[in-house]
């Protein structure tokens, strides 16, 4: 858990053009990882122990980098099916690679579903979805 913003800021009551300090309104954000599994219990407990805002629910993985591996792989071996097929059907060879070209693969969050049902506050991530774009160009006779 750490903090992510904290603020104290004054309060007034106006009453003409008479100002009245009334108090103080501090605002502390916590930013906190948790598994998923144990998201909705957090929350809870959270609001239990005073939270009156619960916002920003996002999901990550710790397997987000060898997913962006394997998607880079499996662009690759695509584009790389789909040269061999066209090389074939125009009558050509591939001679080898000329250039290679690719976005950084990109992930696609999933936003937090809530249902409303007594027993607690269940959180429910859909999947990450994790793209690559792969352009090879390629020498041919």
């Amino acid at each position: 858990v750490e903090t992510d913003y904290f603020s104290i800021y004054p309060v007034f009551s106006y009453n003409g053009d008479e100002q009245k300090l009334r108090g103080y309104r501090v605002v502390h954000m916590l930013r906190a990882k948790v598994d998923v599994e144990r998201a909705g219990e957090i929350i809870d407990l959270a609001v239990l122990s005073g939270a009156n805002q619960v916002s920003g629910i996002s999901f990550t993985s710790s397997k987000i980098e060898e997913a962006k591996k394997e998607v880079l792989r499996e662009a690759v071996r695509d584009a790389q099916e789909k040269a061999r097929v066209i090389a074939e059907a125009a009558g050509v060879q591939i001679l080898g690679i000329k250039e290679i070209t690719y976005s950084s693969a990109s992930i696609v969050p999933p936003y937090a579903r809530y249902e409303t049902i007594s027993g607690g506050t269940p959180i429910t991530p859909a999947e990450l979805r994790v793209s690559a774009s792969v352009t090879l160009s390629y020498w041919i006779a």
